[in-house]
């Protein structure tokens, strides 16, 4: 079908000339008559056509719509996409629904050349199309949020609600080895780190580069630079929220957390207590790698405190230090994380 849309036939049939030629001599032949009618049964409507095998679909932000035609049922109608033989997404609409799909989310399984297959599953059987993405140029490198499904491009701007997150980010359209992330903020000041092109550049929070920053009004913005080869293949904007999620917090160092805290890994007496919440006793839990370091039930109005130096070997490993909050009515935790000249 996409050959004959190629040639944009008209007439009932499509003739075609098939010839081979080796050392550049005509060797054969074949004369081919395409009948131009689909097969008889429901087919897929998609952009004003309809298909039952092949299907190019054009990738952008917006939502590509699917419906099943020449369908008298009454029954519901399971729609499916699979990548590379397995279900990414299922549906169920009504005989006579669109089905709203955004392909742009998939983007980066585009890019390595997987396999698209949508299906319309209805109680007489069913009827596939591979789909053929085609993604405009403009749109064949992005810069993806990691473990989501949105995608930027240049120029555009991720919004994060408050400065104790995070965030983690990925190229995606660019089949190289290494991507070199230049994260631009304050005054001429840069985090730059060369990454494996599958591996995600990740900020763990946003709050200790504000606190150098010294930040007094209502957001920051960063700038993520995305290079290969001295090339600049992506950029975008992040607004970062001077301010804390609502809730309970850590009052440390005369500073509230409520994600991460970064402590000195030589503090001999790290003190920790429970802020913007009242209880009458509080369970604190350090675990490093899982595993159970330290426990303590203590007043409202009294410190959990940390001889930092006590850990040294877990914290020149690399370990996991998890600080667990636990009151009559609440848990939560924090992440502490050792970094030299923290404090």
């Amino acid at each position: 079908m996409l050959l004959i849309e190629n040639i944009d036939a008209r007439g009932d049939e499509i003739p075609i000339e098939l010839k081979a030629f080796f050392n550049g001599k005509l060797q054969s032949t074949l004369y081919i008559k395409i009948k131009n009618v689909l097969p008889a049964g429901p087919k897929i409507w998609y952009n004003g056509k309809l298909y039952t095998n092949l299907m190019k679909v054009t990738v952008n932000k917006d939502p590509s719509e699917f419906k099943l035609s020449d369908y008298s049922g009454q029954n519901n109608i399971l729609w499916s996409l699979s990548i590379n033989n397995k279900i990414a997404k299922n549906f169920v609409l009504g005989p006579k629904e669109t089905l709203s799909l955004n392909i742009y989310n998939y983007l980066k399984e585009i890019t390595l050349g997987k396999l698209f297959t949508l299906r319309a599953t209805y109680a007489e059987g069913q009827t596939k199309v591979i789909l053929i993405p085609q993604v405009p140029e403009e749109l064949s490198v992005a810069i993806k949020e990691h473990y989501t499904n949105k995608f930027y491009n240049d120029g555009e701007t991720v919004f994060i609600d408050n400065k104790d997150e995070g965030g983690a980010f990925e190229l995606i359209g660019l089949e190289e080895k290494e991507i070199t992330w230049k994260l631009h903020y304050g005054n001429n000041q840069r985090v730059t780190q060369t990454l494996p092109a599958d591996l995600p550049f990740t900020i763990v929070t946003f709050r200790m580069m504000m606190d150098k920053m010294e930040v007094q009004g209502e957001k920051v913005i960063f700038k993520l630079e995305a290079w290969n080869d001295d090339i600049l293949q992506g950029m975008i904007y992040i607004e970062v929220a001077n301010k804390l999620p609502e809730g309970p917090k850590i009052l440390y160092n005369e500073a509230f957390y409520s994600t991460y805290i970064p402590v000195s890994p030589t503090n001999p007496e790290a003190k920790f207590r429970l802020a913007s919440y009242l209880s009458e006793n509080v369970e604190w839990s350090l675990s490093i790698n899982d595993e159970l370091a330290k426990n303590s039930k203590l007043d409202f109005d009294t410190s959990f405190s940390l001889n930092m130096n006590d850990y040294k070997e877990d914290v020149d490993h690399g370990s996991e230090f998890i600080l667990n909050i636990k009151t009559d009515k609440m848990e939560f935790e924090v992440i502490l994380l050792p970094i030299k000249d923290a404090d």
